[in-house]
């Protein structure tokens, strides 16, 4: 497997995991910081992508599937958090948070694209 999509990939998903704790500190809300519930995704999410980092070597294929399902998990949570700021965001943000929500299921679908593309000239 080549190893030239992974790094580009993991990059993806740790953006993705970063716009999905950032967005959920800053959810609208009461006032109060998140709770750690709401926390729970977006640390899943960091810790698959430390197993994504630790498995590079040793198992290669674990270490896209962990790559995969942080890069899913972080786009839904971003989505999840985008669908809470649209009642109480201006319609100029909300275009911009469909943006994000659109932008973080795409970066998810290119991580899955790299692990399922084969690389050109590679036999089959």
């Amino acid at each position: 497997m080549p190893r030239t999509r992974f790094w580009p990939a993991l990059l993806v998903a740790v953006a993705l995991g970063a716009a999905a704790v950032l967005l959920r500190l800053l959810a609208p809300g009461d006032g109060t910081l998140a709770q750690a519930t709401d926390l729970l995704r977006p640390l899943i999410v960091g810790a698959s992508l430390c197993v994504a980092v630790l498995l590079r070597e040793r198992a290669p294929a674990g270490a896209w599937l962990a790559t995969v399902g942080a890069g899913g998990l972080a786009a839904l949570e971003v989505v999840g958090v985008a669908r809470d700021w649209i009642p109480v965001a201006g319609a100029e943000l909300s275009s911009w948070l469909v943006l994000v929500a659109e932008g973080g299921l795409l970066g998810a679908a290119s991580i899955s694209g790299a692990y399922g593309v084969r690389a050109l000239g590679s036999p089959r």
